[in-house]
């Protein structure tokens, strides 16, 4: 299995080789093409677009970072995971050496090798994106971070970036490229604001995230920190102007875990994607998602900018092919047990300790203390060794090997530090168990004391032959606190009195051997002491950590390797240093020392250090000779862009390397710098390194060249990098203190370039720019222009030339611009032209002149014609106004409207204010008439423009006369009984006063009354009788007419109601039956009788009367006689 493994893996290699070099421009072209076309044909909504730049949140899925998939257009979402050493949270990947051991190694191949590996692993276990390289510059010694990184030199991890890059995306998986930027320590991380000026950010800050960028990183990560006061994912200057701008950058930007601290002003700096995708951690609520759909709609962000957004993440998606095959995601962050089925260690072991050996720093060594022999004598002088310090034992604790969770303790050896950057170890071979077996094999004894107390340290030392003693510091994330150290180191001394432990060994051992695992630079009181004969900085090497020190030790691997940062005598000898403690809610940490970082600090000041930058010795020694410096021919010729320009080589060097010891070796070969006086630069900045093996006696040829950014310094009156007239020094050495040739070259001073153009011009017209050189020139110079787009786009404008270009011997030169007259009003716009870096000479100013394109289209609205009077009827529903603009807009037109005439404006609905799209000509504005039942009449409203934006108004045409035809009959009143007869028991009845359809206007209504046989007193009436009012709209009212019943007869009473005329508003009087009504008051007496009650004679006559007094009338009696006999 390991056979087949190590095929798979040197196959792997081969093909990466044969890559090896960054994406074509036009590799990038059909990436972004591929991405537009993969949203227009899948008709992506904006909530989609949304979703691919935010996550999921926390622990939302399997991955650390988790883009949502899209089941609808068949997306599967992608997986974002740490770290810098290996694919966290998994089991079966490889724990690789951090990048403070692949820097020091200083060897290009096997740098690209450790990332080709590292990038299969994240495929392997289908990880789309890779959170590394890491590339923060190591402005304090004692940042906790530094580990991650590749040293306090801007040129080597720029180099190291520039490869890790290309390895890792060679192998499909997306690079990404952080913490952007000047995030330098871990105390105040999310609150500081880190303070430096343009040029120092140009010259070491921003420098290793140029040649990611140039190498085709996918992403990028911006970090927590604030930038000369602006956070980082905020930060409009460094997302947007510098990197995506300047830089050309073509990928993403996401956000360090909750790193985002806005929405809206995240967005429109330049951030591309939220991570994890919470506000905070499992907060359930997010900046981007929703809120950015919400932000397009209501145009705070433009639908340019989302669709930007999606492009740039989906790009590297088709870039590296992930849409084809990719593996599912075979792990899970939250719970490791799951999943891992798959084995993506092949045979990187291998890589792992070869870079182990290879990044060994051997820093001193007496008399040939190493190699030790394998083949010692017994009782001779390599026979019995003691090793010393929990530093070399076992790492006991969580997850095994791995100590405890995320590294955050010191329990012994040290091969990582702690934080997100770690990984779990497979395995890990701690230094005792390796030199045991070592030993062993060679018949050599070993005495083990695998803790860190003096006593026992002493003991076992003065038992042997050779003492090798190990100590270690460790730093990490602030999210740990390891013996009292939050993230960033307290101080620059070694973890469990380690300083103590090496000056105790060595007190009785005269052949003491110390090794370092350490995460940066530490002080070193005991370097000097005669019996310490031999030091290894072992750094944090990754699984094989024994293994590859015993290659060092006993001599299977020479070493090679080199400081990339200084090691002082003092702490207190550094520049820059950790701010600690602050008041302040926001401390600001000001980056005074400026270019001075690491080695250029001592240089400058003229401080010893202990070991320089670049130092590291071997077991054999090399003599430099024959510097040859030579004028390259340039390939980058007339008009080109900054970039190409930039790095277009125009010196070369190369020195012969021989060895003159007595074991082959590799040598790294360093080129320093040394720029003109005035130039404001650093003694010496290393511009180039070249690690070349020899033979014994053997000579091999470095090699090096000089870009024109290697030999340029960042101007901001320019605003670009200029190339400083006078004389530039070369040096060329072991190390930046051991220089072993050197030359000279002069760089003659240039003529500058100064742009002259008007600031106005009228549209339709042309405008001549004329550049002006300070002095003639007997070269060709050739100055590229750039015009930006500003309000105004490329379709209003264009210029003659891109290319300006002097004759030899000329002064000036014109370009001229052209404008559109386009019959389009667009208001003033402006864009800029600006000078971009030329050949044979260097610019005055890099600021761009503002021009302004002075619209002369701004157009008229008015009525037409057709709509400016209009008839309609009531039954007609809708009828349509046509608006119409005498010339198209870019913006919306906002109209707003008066209406006068007749005061019932509620029979016709219409926006009073209306909004006319950009570059439409016309439109049709609905007004709806009310069908009613009310009779109004025939209503005229006169709507007048009154007011808006982005047009004038046409005084003869701005108004609409609409009359509206009423088709509802003349109303007719009439009268309803409810009930003609009133009772004793219903004294009270009613009736209606009816309109046959309501009137919009009161209905005043006369009625009369005709007593039939009725008296007046006899009824009253409600509701202002005989007066009544139908109100407005309504159909009738209601009148109650009331009777009061006595005692004395009068028999039915009738009286009617009838309309006399109409007192008010449009009305008739109905036909003749509803005309009046009549009513009876029924009698509720009974009709008197008369009779002769039975008596004597005289007859009396008795009236029986229903009740007193005597009714109105008198009752009239007749009386006849009946003959009848009496008896």
């Amino acid at each position: 299995m390991r056979l087949f493994s190590l095929v798979v893996f040197v196959v792997l290699v081969s093909l990466c080789n044969a890559a090896g070099v960054p994406p074509t421009q036009a590799q990038w072209d059909a990436a972004i093409q591929k991405a537009k076309d993969y949203l227009t044909t899948n008709a992506f909504t904006n909530s989609e677009k949304a979703a691919l730049a935010t996550g999921v949140g926390w622990e939302g899925g399997q991955c650390v970072g988790n883009i949502p998939s899209i089941p609808r257009v068949n997306f599967s979402g992608f997986c974002l995971e740490d770290s810098p050493t290996g694919v966290r949270f998994a089991l079966n990947v490889t724990a690789f050496p951090a990048a403070v051991n692949v820097a020091a190694t200083w060897n290009r191949s096997l740098i690209y090798e450790r990332y080709a590996a590292f990038g299969s692993e994240f495929k392997t276990k289908g990880a789309h994106i890779a959170l590394a390289p890491m590339m923060n510059m190591g402005r304090v010694a004692a940042g906790g971070r530094n580990w991650e990184g590749f040293g306090a030199d801007p040129y080597l991890t720029g180099e190291c970036a520039y490869l890790a890059v290309i390895g890792i995306q060679d192998q499909g998986v997306v690079a990404t490229s952080k913490h952007y930027l000047l995030n330098e320590q871990e105390h105040y991380r999310t609150t500081s604001s880190s303070n430096a000026d343009v040029r120092t950010m140009h010259e070491v800050y921003l420098w290793p995230f140029r040649q990611a960028v140039k190498a085709g990183t996918g992403s990028v990560m911006c970090s927590y920190n604030l930038v000369n006061g602006f956070y980082a994912c905020e930060n409009e200057y460094i997302l947007t102007e510098v990197l995506k701008k300047e830089f050309g950058f073509q990928g993403y930007i996401m956000s360090d875990w909750a790193a985002t601290m806005s929405g809206l002003p995240s967005i429109l700096a330049g951030l591309d994607m939220t991570m994890p995708g919470d506000v905070t951690f499992n907060s359930g609520t997010t900046y981007f998602g929703e809120h950015l759909v919400d932000d397009v709609a209501n145009g705070t962000v433009t639908q340019a900018r989302l669709d930007d957004m999606a492009i740039r993440i989906l790009t590297p998606y088709f870039l590296l092919n992930q849409d084809q095959g990719y593996p599912t995601v075979d792990f899970d962050f939250r719970d490791y047990t799951k999943l891992n089925q798959r084995n993506a260690q092949a045979d990187h072991a291998t890589v792992v300790r070869k870079i182990g050996a290879e990044s060994n720093i051997l820093l001193k060594n007496i008399n040939n203390t190493l190699p030790f022999s394998s083949t010692p004598t017994p009782g001779g002088a390599n026979y019995t060794f003691a090793v010393i310090g929990s530093d070399a034992g076992p790492s006991p604790g969580n997850y095994g090997p791995t100590a405890c969770a995320d590294h955050g303790c010191d329990e012994g050896t040290l091969a990582q530090g702690w934080g997100s950057g770690t990984v779990w170890f497979p395995y890990l071979i701690d230094p005792n168990a390796a030199i045991v077996n070592k030993s062993t094999a060679n018949g050599q004894t070993v005495i083990s004391s695998l803790n860190d107390t003096i006593e026992a340290a002493q003991q076992a030392a003065a038992q042997a032959d050779i003492a090798i003693v190990f100590a270690n510091a460790d730093s990490g994330e602030d999210y740990i606190t390891v013996e009292g150290n939050e993230g960033d180191r307290n101080n620059l001394n070694l973890f469990h009195n380690g300083n103590a432990l090496i000056e105790a060994v060595a007190s009785v051992n005269n052949r003491t051997v110390v090794v370092l695992h350490v995460v940066g630079p530490v002080v070193m009181p005991w370097a000097d002491h005669p019996n310490v004969t031999a030091i290894i900085l072992a750094g944090l090497p990754g699984q094989e950590s024994g293994n590859s020190l015993v290659d060092t030790l006993w001599g299977a691997v020479n070493p090679s390797a080199k400081l990339i940062y200084t090691i002082a005598k003092l702490e207190s000898d550094y520049g820059a240093s950790v701010l600690y403690s602050s008041p302040l809610p926001y401390p600001p940490i000001n980056y005074t020392e400026a270019l001075l970082i690491d080695y250029r600090w001592f240089d400058q000041k003229n401080i010893a250090p202990q070991y320089e930058f670049g130092f590291g010795l071997s077991y054999t020694t090399f003599s430099y000779a024959n510097l040859q410096f030579t004028t390259a021919t340039p390939t980058v010729t007339g008009c080109a862009t900054h970039q190409a320009l930039e790095d277009d080589v125009l010196y070369s060097a190369t020195i012969d390397i021989s060895n003159t010891g007595s074991v082959a070796g590799a040598e790294v070969a360093q080129l320093y710098l040394g720029f003109p006086e005035g130039a404001g630069e650093p003694p010496k900045v290393l511009r180039g390194f070249d690690k070349v093996w020899t033979e014994v006696g053997g000579k091999a040829t470095a090699s090096f060249s000089l870009t024109r950014i290697d030999i340029s310094i960042w101007d901001p009156v320019t605003a670009g990098w200029v190339v400083p007239a006078g004389t530039f020094q070369v040096m060329v050495g072991a190390s930046s203190r051991d220089i072993r040739l050197t030359t000279n070259f002069t760089v003659t001073a240039v003529p500058t370039v100064t742009l002259a153009v008007d600031k106005t011009v009228a549209e339709g017209a042309t405008l001549t720019a004329t550049l002006t050189l300070s002095a003639a020139s007997t070269s060709t110079v050739s100055v590229p222009l750039l015009a930006t787009d500003g309000t105004a786009t490329s379709s209003q404008y264009s210029l003659s030339s891109t290319c300006a270009t002097f004759a030899p011997g000329a002064l000036t030169t014109t370009v001229t611009i052209t404008t559109v007259d386009d019959n389009v009003y667009r208001g003033d716009t402006n864009f800029q032209l600006s000078l971009q870096l030329p050949t044979n000479a260097n610019l005055a100013s890099g600021t761009p002149s503002s021009i302004v394109i002075q619209d002369n289209d701004l157009p008229q609205l008015s009525v037409a014609a057709a709509s400016q009077t209009i008839s309609v009827s009531e039954a007609a529903g809708t009828v349509n106004i046509t608006l119409q603009l005498s010339k198209q807009s870019a913006f919306s037109t906002y109209v707003n409207w008066t209406t006068t005439g007749h005061p019932n404006i509620n029979d016709i609905v219409f926006s009073s204010s209306l909004v006319i799209p950009p570059l439409v000509s016309s439109v049709d504005v609905p007004v709806t008439v009310v069908q009613d039942t009310i009779y109004e009449g025939n209503e005229t409203f006169i709507l007048t423009l009154s007011s808006s934006s982005n047009s004038s108004i046409d005084a003869s045409a701005n108004a609409v006369s609409l009359t509206v035809i009423d088709d509802d009959p003349v109303p007719y009143v009439y009268l309803v009984s409810n009930n003609s007869f009133f009772t004793a028991s219903a004294p009270t009845v009613s009736f209606d006063v009816f309109v046959s359809n309501p009137e919009e206007g009161d209905i005043g209504v006369a009625l009369q009354v005709n007593y039939i046989n009725a008296s007046e007193a006899v009824v009253t009436f409600t509701n202002g009788f005989p007066n009544v009012v139908i109100p407005s709209a309504t159909n009738a009212v209601t009148i109650n007419v009331s009777t009061v019943f006595d005692s004395i007869y009068e028999g039915n009473q009738v009286f009617s109601i009838s309309i006399a005329n109409i007192t008010a508003g449009i009305a008739t009087i109905g036909s003749t039956n509803g005309r009046s009504v009549t009513f009876v008051i029924e009698e509720n007496i009974l009709i008197p009788s008369v009779y002769f009650p039975q008596s004597s004679y005289p007859i009396s006559l008795v009236f029986l009367l229903p009740s007193f007094p005597p009714p109105p009338h008198p009752p009239q009696f007749n009386f006849f006689v009946l003959k009848r006999p009496f008896k």
